[in-house]
């Protein structure tokens, strides 16, 4: 499932040209990312998490890029990025590979 999700990240920034400013203008609908818990409980009282496509900052605030590099590292098979991604924050203690 996580493979899924990625490949269908990858696919949605290579549609939107790897640019917020062209993203936030495009129709393209963005995968759900899986630590918003908003989105995967279905909470609505929580907000959306901060690189989740669908918080209303996501364009504007550099999460795009960042979210974009995490996915960009799991070809690297950065732990550091993998970690944040799976968790949606980062592990200090990790450090990103040398190609990531």
């Amino acid at each position: 499932k996580k493979e899924q999700v990625i490949n269908h990240l990858k696919s949605y920034f290579m549609t939107t040209k790897n640019s917020s400013d062209y993203a936030k203008k495009a129709n393209v609908e963005a995968p759900l990312v899986p630590f918003c818990h908003r989105c995967t409980n279905t909470i609505e009282y929580l907000p959306h998490h901060a690189l989740c496509p669908k918080h209303p900052d996501f364009f504007n605030s550099g999460s795009y890029e960042i979210l974009c590099i995490l996915v960009d590292g799991f070809d690297h098979k950065c732990e550091a990025c993998m970690f944040q991604f799976d968790n949606g924050r980062p592990n200090k203690k990790l450090t990103h590979a040398p190609t990531c």
